[in-house]
């Protein structure tokens, strides 16, 4: 006997309201999946999914560096009208040390506004 696809064996059941399982019927239908397959396979993807790579938090963190050292730059000259060569080495020296801080803020952020709209998709579908 050929068995098709791999062999699982650990079970997830949960209820949803029916105007969302006829929404995940739809999605699951357009794949071409059964509904159990097609919940399946988005919540591994969700799981399997890193959010932010080390590159991507690498050049996160860097634009959030030059941005803050753009406001920092502009608001001492606002301040001072001028901008001494140490000044500027202490607003840079200032942002690369928090650097990473800062993305990992805008990476929540982000999260967060990407869960808020998701949760406003799923309770307009159900």
């Amino acid at each position: 006997m050929i068995r098709k696809g791999p062999v699982f064996t650990k079970h997830i059941g949960f209820r949803v309201r029916e105007q969302a399982f006829n929404r995940i019927q739809e999605l699951a239908d357009l794949d071409g999946k059964l509904v159990n397959e097609w919940c399946r396979d988005k919540l591994l993807k969700v799981i399997d999914h890193d959010p932010a790579s080390l590159a991507v938090q690498a050049l996160l963190a860097e634009i959030a560096a030059s941005r803050d050292i753009t406001i920092s730059l502009l608001f001492a000259f606002a301040r001072d009208g001028r901008l001494p060569e140490q000044k500027v080495r202490e607003i840079i020296a200032q942002s690369e040390k928090h650097k990473y801080g800062f993305a990992a803020k805008l990476f929540e952020q982000a999260q967060a506004a990407q869960g808020k709209q998701d949760r406003a998709s799923t309770e307009r579908n159900t």
